[in-house]
């Protein structure tokens, strides 16, 4: 499940910063995990395992964006909602078991990040941290609500109002000591749900359920809250995230030279990148790939790790 720091102090993953980078900052700057458990996904039959729906990607990044702390910030640094993981058949799928994973994989990445730090790599996480909630909140889902198409128009889905029909689980971990105030779940009273589950809780740890489109919404409130506290600036002085500009190659007289290239506006930005993909293919350009990844929310398929699904934007789900 959550186990991609399990060797975080074992001298294998010490020995490929690169591959312990790619995992640090898939948590840094996300200020929850999202646990997808079995029952929530779907089972293809052409690979015989199963998978998360898209529309639970496509759901969060919509129902993130409309809230005023997503909208205004970005998605600059890695920035998401959650840092997602997929859950596999035989894992503990208890709230417990998966609380204690999460904090593993908090705790594991902190070290991680000391550790690059002192390394030449590590200049890449200037902007990067674990977020203060991230320790404090998971959300699981649990279950898989069907997708209705909408009265007036059949060939259409509204991803809204899938988001406030599908429940998840907030749950508060007990580790809290890291933000500026307790967590209360008082507010979310008036769209509870019943649980619908008998999990014995750990000390100082709480679990309601309630729709995924309120649980998204009250995550980005709370994360505005601590960034106000702490006094972080998702767009900082120094400059915007260069990581997704392209590298071209340029003919000179002594031969070939990369240089990457800094545009000036988006349109520029997006010309070279395509220009760059139809040369090499969309499946190789890096800056294809990244956007995309980055756009999408990151789920793992489990197995060594360093497997992620890329779920394209389907038609067929209309905003």
């Amino acid at each position: 499940m959550l186990n991609q720091f399990a060797a975080c102090n074992s001298g294998r993953i010490r020995d490929t910063p690169d591959t312990l980078l790619e995992f640090a900052k898939r948590v840094c700057n996300k200020p929850c995990g999202m646990y997808f458990s079995q029952a929530s996904q779907q089972y293809d039959r052409n690979t015989n395992r199963k998978y998360v729906p898209r529309v639970f990607n496509e759901s969060i990044w919509q129902e993130w964006m409309r809230c005023e702390a997503g909208g205004k910030a970005g998605i600059e640094y890695d920035r998401f909602f959650a840092r997602s993981v997929r859950g596999e058949e035989g894992e503990d799928s208890s709230i417990n078991g998966i609380v204690d994973s999460h904090i593993f994989v908090a705790n594991g990445t902190l070290d991680a990040m000391g550790f690059l730090r002192g390394l030449e790599v590590g200049q890449q996480l200037r902007y990067h941290h674990v977020h203060p909630l991230f320790h404090a909140l998971v959300v699981i889902a649990d279950n898989l609500e069907r997708m209705h198409p909408q009265p007036e128009d059949p060939e259409r889905f509204s991803l809204h109002r899938w988001a406030k029909r599908q429940t998840v689980l907030l749950v508060r971990t007990g580790r809290e000591g890291m933000i500026s105030a307790p967590i209360s779940f008082e507010s979310l009273r008036a769209v509870e749900q019943p649980l619908g589950r008998e999990d014995r809780l750990g000390n100082f740890r709480e679990v309601i359920r309630i729709p995924l489109a309120a649980a998204v919404q009250f995550v980005a409130q709370l994360e505005a809250r601590e960034d106000r506290a702490t006094g972080m600036v998702w767009n900082p002085i120094a400059g915007h995230d260069t990581s997704l500009n392209p590298r071209v190659t340029v003919n000179t007289t002594y031969g070939h030279q990369v240089h990457t290239v800094i545009p000036g506006t988006a349109r520029m930005w997006a010309d070279v990148v395509l220009s760059n993909a139809y040369e090499i293919g969309f499946h190789i350009s890096p800056q294809v790939v990244s956007s995309r990844a980055r756009v999408e929310a990151l789920i793992d398929r489990g197995g060594n790790g360093t497997q992620e699904e890329h779920l394209p934007f389907d038609p067929e789900y209309v905003l």
